[in-house]
This record gives C-alpha cells, sequence and structure tokens, in this order.
C-alpha cells in the first residue's frame, strides 16, 4: 500500500511540474523507508526516553515519515 502511495505522489508531482511550465525539473523520485530504519529512527529518537517513563508504546505511533519524494530541479 506505501509502494503504491509513493508511486501516486511521484506521477502527481511530475503532473503538477510538467503542467506548469515554469519549473524545470530533471528527476521527481520516491522512496518507502524499510522496517529497520523505521526501528533505528524509533529506538535512536524515542524509545530511552518512553522507557524511563514506563510509558507503554507502539513504534507506528512515533513514526511519521514512511514516505519520502526527491525533486531534482535544474
Amino acid at each position: 500500500m506505501l509502494e503504491d502511495a509513493k508511486n501516486s505522489f511521484v506521477t502527481l508531482v511530475n503532473t503538477l511540474v510538467t503542467h506548469s511550465g515554469h519549473i524545470a525539473v530533471s528527476k521527481v523520485e520516491g522512496r518507502v523507508k524499510n522496517k529497520e530504519e523505521c526501528i533505528k529512527k524509533f529506538n535512536q529518537k524515542y524509545r530511552t526516553e518512553l522507557e524511563a517513563i514506563s510509558q507503554a508504546y507502539s513504534i507506528k505511533d512515533h513514526i511519521s515519515d514512511l514516505i519520502g519524494l526527491r525533486i531534482v530541479c535544474l
């Protein structure tokens, strides 16, 4: 599902940029963050603090950037 969403965003951005006629773009690409990257980011940014205060947690509540787009403009 995330891969399909990423592809839709890339297509949408390409279409918007192409139809604007005012922006010179050489590349639009995207990626979906993999499971290992999500766990690593959670561990680095949130886990220690949450465990220190004995708060129950779910990784999905702390990771919000699962899809990334890169737009290279000339």
